[in-house]
């Protein structure tokens, strides 16, 4: 069963959200804050699963689908171009397309650049998504860390047992 909300629900969610107020979301059962955050320059939308979240949800595998991924090339644009050519006259075109595929590199991030990208992606890897109220969302992320514990370990509590 997949429930998600509406055109309009997304419409009234990006007039909530902002620099400085949050949405909740209930993905999967997970509670999500989604914010706008000012990261350099540019404004994006980020989010927090429970309120937190942790550089080792990044390799993960339960939480990855929820991350946005980045892929860039190691070279700038005329520079791909002119040792492709090259690869392409020396070694053939079969090699020269094996060489450019392994100049990329991805990886992933809880950044997104727009909410109607976040929406997008959101909408294709979660099966269930609700927005919900803040004393919901406390209720439901208290009651997600008791049942994973092991997604929220304070590193400071284990060093003193």
């Amino acid at each position: 069963m997949s429930k998600k909300p509406s055109k309009e629900e997304w419409n009234a969610l990006g007039n909530d959200i902002g620099l400085y107020s949050s949405v909740y979301l209930l993905i999967d059962g997970i509670p999500f804050t989604i914010k706008e955050e000012r990261t350099k320059q540019k404004i994006v939308v980020s989010f927090y699963i429970c309120g937190w979240f942790y550089g080792v949800w990044l390799n993960d595998h339960f939480f990855t689908k929820y991350l946005r991924e980045v892929r860039k090339c190691f070279h700038t644009k005329k520079d791909l171009d002119k040792w492709y050519k090259i690869r392409k006259s020396h070694y053939g075109k079969k090699q020269a397309d094996e060489w450019k595929e392994g100049t990329y590199y991805t990886y992933r991030t809880p950044y997104f650049p727009s909410l109607k990208s976040f929406q997008r992606h959101i909408t294709k890897v979660a099966e269930t998504i609700s927005i919900i109220e803040y004393k919901e969302y406390e209720e439901s992320s208290k009651n997600y860390k008791k049942a994973n514990p092991e997604y929220f370990r304070n590193k400071n509590e284990e060093a003193e047992k």
